[in-house]
């Protein structure tokens, strides 16, 4: 544990997991100062609890940067950390916990020195986008956007390999067509444009993984779709399961339950304000495997569902989609970018297929007949 300009530095002995999304939450911090006495250490006054507002990963997996802004010298700083962190092979933490005497904070250069002292990495939030380390690949990541072309990709119900309105824009995929709520409308309505412009991998998936990031424009809407069947319906989420993506604070679906960035859309929400500011990348994760169907957004579980349970049943139920007959329940389906008509980048596209031959067993639903 070293300190640094802006909080700490916890140097790992092993690269920690590749399928691990560390957040604020997987670290709880205090302080406080002694005043000496005959008791040993003297007791703790002005114990407080400590913000970590920010967590960044080294490229090899062994340094974690936390963000910590009300620091102050002449402390104690305890910090615990969470069960759930682990390393590549799976092992738990030897010690959990950690305290440090900050008699002061250093300086951006003397924190820079320090860090990087026998560091096998520069201190980065991750691996450079659209690439993959060897762990990923070991664990059987592979990429879907190589940062350069559109390869895989296409427009969904384009009749060949179309990708108007999409550009590629310093390794990521940007879609182009800025419109009104209006002009979105229009779009739909008139038949000599493309009504939509909604960007298709071209292979289907059934059980997978999904690793991607985002950055949404100010006031603006998007999503990513997952599970949709075919191309025969005009619009893609007629069927299709929906990721959120959105500026909360500037677009009105931000004031609404279960429409929020990361949501299942119209379907389940279990945290709210999980999203950077608008401008900033987010990373989001999608996981499928059977019924069951996960989102994180920000290392932050939002969904956590499993299609045709009780939980389920009643979410469609209150949806947009209760009458749509087969929504969400496609076994295989494409990943898809969606247009809403604002502008969005997507980048760092991955993807691993699981075994649904390992599929848990799952319990039939009470409201369902065997």
């Amino acid at each position: 544990m070293v300190a640094t300009a802006s909080g700490f530095d916890l140097h790992f002995s092993r690269p920690l997991a590749s399928d691990l999304e560390l957040a604020a939450r997987h670290f709880r911090m205090s302080d406080w100062y002694y005043v000496p006495s005959e008791i040993y250490g003297g007791p703790k006054y002005d114990l407080r609890s400590l913000e970590v507002a920010h967590v960044d990963l080294s490229a090899n997996r062994r340094i974690v940067s936390l963000s910590v802004p009300d620091l102050a010298a002449g402390r104690v700083v305890y910090l615990h950390m969470d069960d759930a962190i682990r390393s590549q092979s799976g092992e738990a933490l030897w010690v959990n916990e950690a305290w440090y005497t900050l008699n002061a904070i250093p300086s951006a250069t003397q924190a820079a020195t320090s860090s990087t002292k026998g560091a096998a990495a520069p201190r980065v939030s991750g691996p450079p986008p659209n690439t993959l380390g060897p762990e990923e690949r070991a664990a059987g990541w592979r990429l879907l956007f190589d940062g350069e072309s559109f390869e895989g990709w296409k427009l969904y119900r384009a009749e060949d390999d179309s990708t108007e309105f999409w550009e590629i824009e310093d390794g990521a995929l940007k879609f182009t067509r800025d419109v009104s709520l209006v002009g979105l409308v229009w779009n739909h309505l008139n038949p000599f444009i493309r009504s939509s412009a909604d960007l298709m991998t071209k292979e289907r998936f059934g059980d997978f993984e999904l690793s991607i990031e985002w950055r949404i424009s100010p006031g603006g809407n998007s999503g990513i779709l997952y599970l949709v069947p075919d191309e025969q319906r005009s619009l893609a989420w007629d069927l299709g399961l929906e990721m959120q993506v959105l500026d909360d604070a500037g677009h009105y679906d931000g004031e609404i339950d279960r429409h929020r960035a990361g949501d299942l859309y119209d379907l389940q929400s279990l945290v709210r304000n999980a999203a950077r500011p608008v401008g900033e990348w987010n990373r989001a994760r999608i996981r499928r495997r059977g019924d069951h169907l996960e989102h994180w957004l920000n290392g932050e579980k939002i969904v956590d569902i499993v299609r045709g349970s009780p939980e389920w049943d009643r979410a469609i139920a209150n949806s947009k989609f209760a009458d749509v007959e087969g929504f969400g329940l496609a076994e295989r389906g494409h990943i898809i970018l969606q247009d809403h008509g604002d502008v969005v980048w997507y980048r760092d596209i991955k993807i691993r297929e699981l075994d649904e031959a390992a599929r848990p067993a799952l319990s039939p639903s009470p409201d369902r007949a065997p």
